[in-house]
């Protein structure tokens, strides 16, 4: 597996998760297709950003200055990205296991019964 992907999974799989976690049945195929839209488009609009901010800060500071005001600006908007991250859902393990036999029963005849998603 490339490098790439290794440092990405661990962003990705748990944002697709809670989104799926929220979503209802019939919700599922459309959140998915807007969760990976947003994470496209997201991730070039970030990329091009940290790109740009060096070369904006080098053309008003000298030297080490502009890295510095560079760094602060990422850690600043990994800070605005964390604020989103923590309303994701922290249970969704324990929500799904803690119900009684019965119920998990219940759910997983309706899961088998709805059949593939629309």
């Amino acid at each position: 597996m490339p490098q790439r992907q290794k440092r990405t999974r661990g962003v990705v799989i748990p944002l697709v998760g809670g989104v799926l976690f929220l979503a209802g049945l019939a919700q599922i195929p459309h959140a998915t297709a807007t969760t990976r839209i947003c994470l496209r488009v997201g991730s070039a609009f970030g990329t091009t950003v940290l790109a740009m901010l060096p070369q904006t800060q080098l053309a008003h500071h000298p030297g080490l200055t502009a890295f510095n005001h560079t760094f602060w600006w990422s850690v600043a908007l990994a800070a605005v990205a964390a604020v989103p991250a923590l309303a994701l859902p922290r249970s969704g393990r324990a929500t799904a296991r803690s119900g009684s036999p019965a119920q998990l029963a219940t759910t997983a005849r309706r899961l088998q019964s709805a059949g593939p998603f629309p």
